[in-house]
């Protein structure tokens, strides 16, 4: 079950015996790594890591070279792999006879059948039992350990609700804080006349708690966009965008619903999905009327299909997901409110996939974000006003000349050295 606390208890475990090793390494996140095409980055920090040896890259899909194998046959590491969803992932990341005598691997997984194929024990983590539901629920609802006498009753109703589930309790109890007994009579009564809700439905909750679009605009797009991307990163975009990321993110962490994690944004998966269903259900029939589009298949029918409107604020496209496609002068044109704007590989080698033989008639004047690797054009469109852009990356294009004439780049704090 998601949101139950796996990661939470292995990070505890590693960090609580990690000292009595000779290399160890925590792999977070694998599931989300792996679909942006990670998993040999992830594999040679691994070995670098364990071996205590910076920038050691093997460059092959296999643990090569003899004198890798032969260190770690010697080593005894402690090593986890958080959220492996593939075997394959498993077995890119590390070959278990390699490991040295008295090693302990764990993998966390909502997949039985994958760890069935990698280890020797599995342990299901339980649910809270009531006594750990209400501490946990205070911790967030109270900032201490137990209900005020006044609340309890009304606590105790909302953590049945919750039926122990960790990421649930803390959602709903952050988003109970500091609020009357009315409030959260109220709430919990709405609440209860939908016994059937699931996990989705209650992080919903927390979602629809937050008063301001720009609050709201923030999760989303680092939901959709931004996941696992640098904080100072995160807020230059989104500031430039006119949103309010001091504020927004503070009360995003209040609320559980993003948390920062070695100057990172990041998010439980659950959230996530749940913020991709709130796009979704802004218009279930019509892609084009969708905010923000993510998906490799969604983009693709978009753009190839002109299907683009002026509802779509953000589009990010991997294109080592797709196959060679060709788009009109016009694929964004009705996209006038295009905020963000990326299209790359996540695989290194790949070629630029998206071609644009009669040019590109425009590109939205809202453009804050735009990274292109391997534009296909000479330039951007002639009546392209960049004004509002804060950052640009066009590695491997085609460009000579960006634009013409001067523009007022005041927005423009930086940007990715260019291949031209």
């Amino acid at each position: 079950m998601g949101g139950i606390g796996k990661t939470t208890i292995v990070e505890a475990f590693f960090y609580s015996i990690s000292s009595q090793y000779e290399g160890c390494h925590f792999v977070p996140n694998i599931r989300q790594e792996s679909e942006k095409g990670r998993l040999n980055d992830l594999r040679d920090e691994l070995l670098s890591k364990l071996l205590e040896e910076e920038n050691l890259g093997v460059g092959t899909p296999h643990i090569g070279p003899a004198f890798i194998r032969d260190r770690l046959c010697q080593k005894k590491v402690l090593l986890v792999l958080d959220d492996v969803n593939d075997v394959r992932q498993f077995q890119h990341l590390i070959e278990v006879p390699l490991i040295g005598p008295g090693s302990v691997l764990v993998v966390t997984s909502r997949d039985r059948q994958v760890l069935k194929n990698v280890v020797d024990e599995i342990y299901e983590v339980e649910e809270l039992n009531s006594h750990e539901a209400l501490q946990l629920f205070s911790l967030n609802a109270f900032k201490g350990n137990h209900p005020p006498e006044a609340y309890m009753e009304l606590s105790i109703t909302a953590i049945n609700y919750a039926k122990g589930n960790p990421l649930a309790l803390q959602v709903l109890g952050s988003f109970l804080f500091n609020k009357g007994r009315h409030f959260w009579e109220s709430q919990l009564n709405e609440i209860e006349s939908f016994p059937e809700l699931n996990i989705y439905d209650w992080l919903r909750v927390g979602f629809d708690a937050l008063r301001d679009h720009n609050t709201k605009s923030i999760f989303l797009d680092i939901a959709c966009f931004f996941r696992g991307h640098r904080v100072d990163f995160v807020k230059r975009i989104l500031d430039g965008c006119g949103f309010k990321t001091d504020s927004g993110f503070s009360v995003l962490i209040d609320r559980c619903l993003i948390k920062i994690s070695d100057d990172k944004v990041e998010m439980h998966d659950l959230l996530q999905e749940m913020a991709h269903e709130v796009v979704r259900k802004e218009s279930v029939d019509e892609l084009g009327r969708q905010s923000r589009l993510w998906s490799p298949k969604d983009v693709y029918q978009v753009l190839t299909n002109n299907l683009g409107t002026g509802k779509v604020e953000g589009i990010f496209l991997d294109v080592s997901k797709i196959r060679e496609i060709e788009l009109s002068s016009t694929a964004l044109k009705r996209m006038y409110k295009l905020r963000l704007l990326k299209i790359y590989n996540s695989e290194a080698g790949v070629k630029c996939r998206v071609h644009l033989p009669h040019g590109l008639e425009s590109l939205s004047e809202e453009l804050r974000y735009l990274h292109w690797d391997g534009y296909p054009l000479t330039s951007l469109p002639c009546n392209f006003r960049p004004e509002n852009l804060v950052e640009h990356n066009l590695s491997f294009s085609m460009v000579k000349q960006l634009w013409r004439g001067d523009q007022n780049l005041v927005n423009l704090k930086d940007s990715q050295p260019q291949q031209l």
